[in-house]
């Protein structure tokens, strides 16, 4: 929106002769600067909606949680795996859905499995 409101204001062809021109060149590289400016954001906010989609509507069941298990978001695949609403899921935890038994053989497998950077399990 700035963009195009400050785009009238740079001088053209036909009135560019009435700015000395210091300042013709001063608007045209502002004008340079601020299309460059909103093409990044537009790009940055393009490449995370483009991510944020490829999460919620990946035909895997991905399920993101914090360190104490607390689910923090879901995908579309997910809720209809298990059949809650996502609302459902972001009000749960892992031990919700996890049988107990499975929940602690689950957790040895990853320690083993997983190390540190510097090596330990």
């Amino acid at each position: 929106m700035f963009l195009k409101i400050f785009h009238s204001y740079v001088p053209s062809a036909a009135w560019g002769s009435l700015l000395p021109p210091v300042l013709q060149f001063f608007c045209i590289e502002l004008m340079t600067i601020m299309q460059y400016y909103y093409r990044t954001m537009d790009y940055a906010f393009d490449s995370k909606s483009l991510y944020f989609s490829l999460f919620l509507n990946s035909f895997m069941p991905i399920v993101l949680t914090d360190k104490e298990d607390n689910i923090i978001d879901v995908n579309k695949k997910f809720c209809s795996l298990l059949g809650y609403t996502r609302e459902e899921m972001l009000s749960m935890s892992l031990a919700d859905i996890v049988p107990a038994e499975k929940s602690t053989a689950g957790t040895s497998i990853i320690t083993h499995d997983l190390k540190t950077r510097e090596g330990k399990p």
